[in-house]
This record gives C-alpha cells, structure tokens and sequence, in this order.
C-alpha cells in the first residue's frame, strides 16, 4: 500500500510538473508584469541595449523610420462615455453595489478631462518620443550630424503631428545644423495610417495556408473570460444594459481606460475592478481583439507603405534624393501590420486555433511610441546592407537570411518586399 501511495504522489508530482511548463509564458508574462496586461496601450521602455557594430568596411548612410504616436488619453470618446452612461443609469436604477457606488464617484471625477481631450498626446507621449529621437541620434550621428537632411511625414492626427513634432524637437536640439522637414498631409495618409482598402477575409493562416474562420471577438470574450463574474461585483442587475454586446463592450472599456490612464493620471480606482486571474483573461480576450481588428482591417493595407519605405531607400541609394533619413509617424495598427507583413520577430506566423495566439503574437510588444527603424550601411563597392530595430533593439526578418548576424542585403530584401506589395489585396 505505501510503495502504491508513493507511486501515486509521483505520479501527481509530475502531471504537476508538466502542467506548469505547459502554461503559456505569455500569460505567465502578463501575471508577473502589470505593464504587460496594459497591452498596446502600456508604457515604452528605453532598454540600453547594445546595438551590434557594423560589419568591416560598411558605414551608416541612410535611415527609414516609421514611429507609433506616444501615450495618449483613449482615442475614442466612446470609451468614457460608455462607462459615464452605464454608471450613471445603474446608479439611476438604484443597482450600484458597494464598490460600484465607489466607482462611480471616482470615475466621475476623473473622466471630464480625459473626454474633452480624446486622443490627444498626454506630457508622457511627447516625452517618450522626444527621448527616442535623442536615443536616434545617439546611436547615428554619422547619418545625422552636419548638415544632414531629413523628412518627417505624419498622419493627420493631432497626437501624430505632436508626437512627430517632439521627436523633430530632439534631432534640432542634438544637431542645430540639421536640415528637416515636416508635413501631415491628408494625401499621404494611405502611407502614414495605412487607409483601407478592403478587409481581408475572416481567416485564420496556418504558415500560409488557410485554416479556419477567425472567431467573432465577443464570442472569444464569453469563452475566456466571466464577465458576469467581473461586471456583478458592480452592477446588481444585468437589466442596466441594453443588451449582451453593451454589457461586453463596458468590459472592454473599463479595461481599455484602465490599460492607458496609468500614463496621465496619479488615480488608480480601477485597479481593484480586475482580480489577476482577470486581468490575464480579459488581456488574453483583448489580445485576440486587437488582432482580429488589424488583420480584419489593415494587414494587406500596409503594401504602400511598404512600397514607400522601398522607393525612397531606393532613391537614397542611387542618388536620387539627398535625403539621409524618411521618417513617419501614425499609428500602432499600421506597425502591427507591418510586423505581420513583414513577418518581423516571427509575427508573420499565424496560429490555426485562437487559443494559441497568446503565445505567437502579443499586443504588449507594440507599447506607445513603438517605431521600427531601417538602418542603411554602403561599402566601398556599393553594396547596401541594412538591420532592422524595433523598439531599440535589432529585430529579424522572415523569408530573407541575413548576410551576418542581424544585417540583411538591400536587394534581397527589397525584391520579397516588393513581391509581397504587389499581390492581390
């Protein structure tokens, strides 16, 4: 009988064992970091990470950049006024629990300010992009210094044009000889905000090829997440609620306001609406969100962008043009598009199952303020190589090899660009 129990402990012991190394690190992530659960709408961190040299006989000549806005108050209006509404019409109804009554005296004190002022650039989104452009020309004066010329190209959004402004602000201080230019032109938007085109179809892709339908987001929402279990804590009657969608999409915005206010206010009154095991669920459900909307919506609808970044470099190159950097500013969808379209970091790889998305592609990996930088560097003989940085640190790139570590050839790259631009939408 004890040789048996002792047989059945081991037993136990190792299921245990080979269910702790199955779960998935990126919720592990998620639990351990609370910046993580803030997904897309966390914070960017300035890691000193060192770049590798250049290879023997190369020399930086020319960047092409594309740069997320930074923090910003939530860019809909919608979002606060929801949870106003719904609060509101609880209290109304008399259907406030405890903590819902603390909530609603906390919100609405808080939410007047961010309203009025949706989407705009909050002090720690200037200075975030203000130190990227510091750390830019830091690690290229080569490319930047002197009289170097340089053009920035913003969407037409107030936080773009403020983010690309203090980004700008940090080069003229770093080197007032500089030559630059800024514009934000409703004519470039198919570049700067990837404007669509037509949706993709609802697929998932497996490596290429086609699996199955993308499930609906609030349908991957109710399988993951109890959101009766979250909302009733608040709310005593589900009858404030004009229906399933309102009650899912008052979720969602508690949590959109939660991941973002972090980066302009001291208040923390939502931090207590999500237990952790909560917190990495809904993040879970907001991660599969944030992906269906951009694959849905702007994935294939980067092409011109892409077809920019290659033209430019292009007349960089031969000659054409003087310029020694392009820069752009928009939006995290369209850097989100071009990691899959690109296929940088292996974003490119796509799951067969929703459930496994978590782990392949993680919204916390595109912070404000991310940005990707092309870095161009010539030899004697003229042959270009370029590396890839995403959010300061050297990034890959499927469908091409690097000609030695994480430098890749112009040429090579630029025919798969190009390829990938060119297919039917």
């Amino acid at each position: 009988m004890k040789t048996l129990t002792k047989v059945a402990i081991l037993i136990l012991f190792t299921l245990a064992h080979f269910c702790v190394l199955a779960q998935s690190q990126a919720l592990k992530n998620v639990r351990e970091n609370i910046d993580l659960a803030r997904g897309h709408e966390g914070p960017y961190n300035f890691y000193n990470t060192k770049l590798s040299a250049e290879p023997k006989g190369y020399k930086a000549f020319y960047i092409s950049h594309y740069n997320r806005h930074g923090a910003r108050y939530a860019w809909a209006k919608e979002t606060y006024i929801l949870i106003r509404d719904v609060l509101e019409k609880a209290k109304k109804e008399g259907a406030l629990t405890l903590e819902g009554q603390k909530l609603y005296d906390a919100y609405m004190d808080f939410y007047e300010i961010p309203l009025d002022d949706f989407g705009a650039l909050v002090p720690l989104g200037a200075e975030q992009l203000y130190k990227i452009g510091e750390q830019m020309y830091r690690d290229f004066p080569e490319v930047l210094g002197g009289d170097a010329v340089v053009s920035a190209a913003s969407s037409p959004y107030n936080r773009v044009i403020m983010s690309m402004a203090s980004f700008c602000n940090a080069l003229i201080k770093s080197n007032p000889n500089i030559k630059l230019t800024q514009r934000a032109y409703h004519s470039e938007q198919v570049i700067t905000r990837a404007t669509p085109v037509e949706a993709l179809p609802l697929v998932f892709y497996e490596r290429g090829k086609k699996s199955q339908k993308m499930e609906d987001y609030h349908s991957f929402l109710s399988r993951t997440v109890d959101v009766d279990a979250i909302l009733s804590r608040l709310i005593k009657s589900s009858s404030v609620y004009k229906d399933k969608l309102e009650k899912e999409e008052f979720l969602f915005a508690l949590y959109d306001v939660w991941s973002g206010y972090r980066s302009y206010t001291e208040k923390r009154f939502l931090d207590g609406v999500f237990s952790e095991d909560e917190r990495v669920k809904v993040w879970e459900a907001v991660n599969y969100r944030d992906y269906k909307f951009t694959n849905e919506r702007f994935r294939n609808d980067v092409a011109p962008t892409v077809v920019d970044i290659v033209k430019r470099a292009d007349d960089a190159i031969e000659g054409r043009s003087n310029h020694n950097a392009d820069l752009r500013f928009g939006h995290d969808f369209v850097i989100y598009s071009l990691l899959m379209f690109l296929d940088i970091n292996n974003f490119g790889v796509m799951p067969s199952v929703p459930e496994d998305l978590k782990d392949m592609m993680q919204n916390y990996k595109i912070p404000m303020a991310s940005n990707l930088q092309f870095i161009f560097y010539r030899n004697a003989q003229q042959d270009v190589l370029f590396k890839l940085i995403y959010n300061g640190s050297e990034a890959t790139i499927g469908g091409v090899k690097p000609v030695t570590g994480s430098y890749y050839r112009w040429s090579e790259f630029r025919d798969v660009a190009l390829k990938l631009a060119s297919q039917p939408k």
